[in-house]
This record gives structure tokens, sequence and C-alpha cells, in this order.
């Protein structure tokens, strides 16, 4: 009888490359927990990214800009809105053929108050079973320095699944 899982997210991100390491990104991502009781999470972020490496086996980036998240409860008491920083970093590393390990994380601090911030971070392996079908194995980490009332600030996941790449 008890839920311990049920979201959904999206995300969209463009990059428009100024050189061949430096680029301006925009991003809007969209969040609905019903867990936490939270009704919508909107984050709408723009600013510079750099290519450290780009290779066949090892791509590493790293993203520095401002967003302002926007967070709707179903106790509207809880609602907040704010203008924060972003710093992502994104590392992808082949090992061998077809397997490669990721490591993608985001921080969200607010910029009024330096104890009210988000931590996204993914870490896991893909195993490529054909040219399009993949295997992934992957920890995912939340935290949320203010959750809803009698929330935890943390949520740990742990999946495992079966995906198709569109090339």
């Amino acid at each position: 009888g008890t839920t311990s899982d049920r979201e959904m997210k999206g995300f969209l991100k463009y990059d428009f490359f100024l050189t061949d390491t430096w680029y301006i990104f925009q991003s809007l991502s969209g969040e609905k927990d019903g867990v936490i009781d939270l009704d919508l999470r909107l984050v709408v972020g723009s600013g510079m990214g750099y290519q450290w490496v780009e290779r066949k086996d090892l791509n590493f980036s790293t993203e520095l800009g401002l967003a302002w998240t926007d967070e709707r409860y179903k106790d509207s008491q809880l609602d907040n809105d704010y203008v924060g920083g972003i710093l992502r970093w994104n590392l992808d590393s082949r090992f061998f053929d077809r397997l490669t390990f990721f490591h993608r994380a985001e921080y969200r601090p607010s910029l009024d108050e330096s104890d009210v911030m988000q931590i996204d971070a993914v870490t896991g392996l893909r195993s490529d079973l054909t040219d399009s079908f993949f295997l992934e194995a992957k920890f995912v980490w939340e935290y949320d320095s203010e959750p809803s009332t009698g929330k935890h600030r943390q949520d740990v996941d742990y999946i495992l699944g079966l995906g198709y790449r569109f090339d």
C-alpha cells in the first residue's frame, strides 16, 4: 500500500556553438512528483558552456548560467519561485567498443537564500546491444533543500532499463 515513486520529467536544451569549444545554452525542464506532492517544478535557464574534450571515446563539458525556478505544490502555501545559478557537467567515457560510463550532474543554488538548492546527479553504465538498442544501469540521486512538509530531502533510485537511440 505505499507508493515509493511517481514522477514525470522532461528536459529540452539548445546549444549554440560560438567556437569549437565555447557555446551558449538555453534549457527548459519540467517535473511532477506525486510522492513529494510537487504539482510542477519549471526551470528555465541560460548560460555559457565549454566542451573540454570531444572524442569518440571521451566527452566532457561544463556549463555555468542562471535559471528561474518556479515550484507549485499541492499545498499552495509551499509554492516558491527564485532566481538561481546553474552548474552542470557531463562526462561520457567509452571503455570498450560497446560499454560507456556516464556521469551527469546539475547544481542549482538560489541567489537569494544560500541554503536553498537543488542537486540532480546520474551515474551509470550503458551497453550497446545493437546500433539502436542499449541496456543501461544507473544510480540517480536528487537533493531538494526545501522539500514539502514531511518529505525527505534526498531521493535515490537504482534503474535498470532497455533503451532505443534515435540517430
